[in-house]
């Protein structure tokens, strides 16, 4: 018998805001309509890829067993990189200095690599730029820091099959 893992978007869901109790609505819609088509929506384990909302992190460790395995997707983890880049005014710089793009590209690569190695591979980013280079990186590297470090089993896809929530995002990368 051969498995093959892969998801398939099953719903798409408009909704009027990110709250979390927004998403533990829609979560008990789908389990109500699973149970009248006599289908169980609830795995015993599961990965749940998502972009970066903190309502739905929330809803779903509210509302899938701790078997549940929540992945940011790395399309939007490099897209708030980028933006980030970008409100730093570095898009200039990103585009013309093959080696400050280099170190930001590493540090969005750093979601490909074992978990166990990006935290070292993160402080040892930016050890070739001079001075200059690496002050321009300063804001960057903070906020990679503080907004991405303390959570890296979310935004790590390393040995995920899929790495995207979204297939025309993943032919982006």
């Amino acid at each position: 018998m051969l498995f093959i893992a892969i998801g398939i978007p099953a719903v798409y869901a408009l909704l009027p805001d990110k709250r979390t109790a927004t998403y533990c609505y829609l979560f008990h819609i789908l389990f109500t309509e699973a149970q009248k088509l006599n289908k169980l929506f609830a795995p015993t384990r599961m990965l749940i890829m998502t972009d970066f909302e903190a309502g739905v992190a929330k809803a779903i460790s509210f509302e899938f067993s701790e078997k549940t395995v929540q992945k940011g997707c790395f399309f939007h983890f490099c897209k708030a990189i980028y933006r980030n880049v970008q409100s730093n005014g570095l898009s200039s710089t990103y585009l013309e200095d093959v080696r400050i793009r280099g170190i930001i590209r590493q540090m969005m690569a750093l979601a490909l690599v074992p978990l166990e190695r990006v935290s070292s591979l993160f402080d040892r980013l930016g050890e070739e730029l001079d001075e200059n280079e690496h002050n321009q990186l300063d804001d960057l590297f903070e906020y990679f820091k503080s907004q991405w470090m303390r959570h890296t089993t979310i935004w790590n896809v390393f040995n995920i099959s899929e790495i995207t929530n979204n297939f025309s995002e993943g032919m982006q990368n």
